[in-house]
């Protein structure tokens, strides 16, 4: 089984994000390390605005990345921009900073892969909730029915606004087939996210923080707990086979160095699933 290449002394809840985000991608998954940590100190941080060699490329106005870091002039100080420098060392230092934000097409990607997370969490959750009700799992009736989903604008943002996602059978798969190792992980992580809006809201537009924001075991526990349940449910391919939905020896998971989460707050939850609707039914063969 793949395991993240992570150090539990000094890994924070942002690498951990960016290798769900691209596992099978160490340099991309490391433009998004920079990416958030840039975000995290963009408020504080005076940071590339110091150096003069990179101040053209902050610049660029039609580079979201930018505006999302919000820079702060005025309001920095120098132990700020120390720590924002020792942060980015392990990534290549503050040329690696210029070169995220000289890249115009990574905002395109991130977009691009958030809306492949989001099938690939709505495939993971609709395959669970088929089988919570009792009713067996056949992968290509599970795609029909998000496809519908999507078309119906059955998946809402945080503001209650139908998610403009990809709709096409070909869109789906490719997402289920770049993002499936990991779809534990990013189940986990709105399962989370949405516990953490219950208990202290936040806004829409903050970054993607997961509960327990200091705590990456949290999420790899949920995660651990997701892929136990989702191993455990058979799917049927298209060819009559019976196989799990995810394989526990090709979903990514953190390394045996990581400590066990102690607070056990998984094993607390009860999931409850909707009954499924008519017109699910109907594409599921269920009359």
């Amino acid at each position: 089984m793949p395991y993240f290449d992570l150090d539990p002394e000094t890994t924070s809840i942002h690498d951990l994000w960016a290798l769900i985000t691209f596992p099978n991608d160490p340099d991309l998954a490391d433009k998004y390390m920079i990416h958030e940590k840039i975000k995290c100190y963009g408020d504080q941080v005076e940071a590339i605005n110091k150096c003069e060699h990179y101040a053209e490329l902050l610049r660029l106005e039609n580079n979201p990345i930018v505006d999302a870091a919000k820079w702060a002039p005025g309001k920095a100080m120098d132990k700020q921009w120390q720590n924002f420098r020792k942060a980015m060392e392990r990534h290549g230092g503050l040329p690696a900073v210029a070169d995220l934000i000289g890249d115009l097409e990574f905002p395109n990607i991130l977009k691009r892969v958030d809306m492949e997370q989001c099938l690939a969490s709505h495939i993971f959750g609709t395959a669970w909730q088929i089988n919570k009700n009792g009713l067996p799992v056949v992968k290509e009736k599970l795609f029909r029915l998000i496809e519908e989903s999507v078309r119906r604008g059955a998946y809402k943002d945080l503001e209650g606004k139908p998610l403009e996602l990809p709709a096409s059978r070909n869109s789906l798969y490719k997402a289920w087939k770049r993002h499936s190792a990991v779809a534990h992980w990013v189940a986990a992580y709105y399962v989370l996210h949405a516990l953490c809006d219950e208990d202290s809201p936040r806004s829409s537009s903050e970054s993607l923080v997961p509960y327990f924001q200091k705590d990456p075991i949290a999420l790899g526990t949920f995660a651990d707990h997701f892929l136990g349940v989702a191993s455990q449910i058979e799917v049927r391919t298209q060819k009559g086979r019976l196989q799990p939905f995810l394989d526990p020896k090709k979903a990514w998971q953190l390394p045996p160095s990581f400590p066990i989460h102690k607070s056990n707050a998984h094993k607390q939850l009860y999931f409850r699933f909707p009954t499924l609707e008519d017109w699910e039914l109907d594409i599921l063969g269920i009359s």
